[in-house]
């Protein structure tokens, strides 16, 4: 039995404000590839375990669209605290010469 990839898995892959929309049109095709495969089975039993999982797999991707305001947010909110950062150390050692040049 095939496991459905988790929103908790796919939002662990996403790192960069481009993962995003990477991991969004793979969360798609993903859940368009359990209906294509639910549309080509042989058997009823196939096709009910098929739409079972595609439901599930849609679910996530709802979940994703809903949390991608919050994702971006905190990827931005880390990037912009990175920056400060490395200007502060910038700003730091610029005192520091400047401090001990007097």
């Amino acid at each position: 039995m095939t496991m459905i990839i988790t929103l908790e898995q796919r939002i662990a892959k996403i790192k960069t404000l481009e993962d995003v929309d990477i991991e969004l049109t793979r969360a798609k095709k993903y859940a368009m590839g359990f209906r294509t495969k639910a549309k080509n089975a042989s058997t009823l039993a196939e096709k009910l375990a098929l739409g079972e999982k595609q439901k599930q797999a849609e679910k996530v991707l709802r979940q994703l669209r809903m949390a991608i305001w919050d994702i971006e947010d905190d990827i931005i909110a880390k990037k912009a605290l990175q920056e400060s950062a490395g200007l502060l150390l910038v700003d730091t050692r610029t005192t520091r010469i400047f401090i001990n040049n007097i």
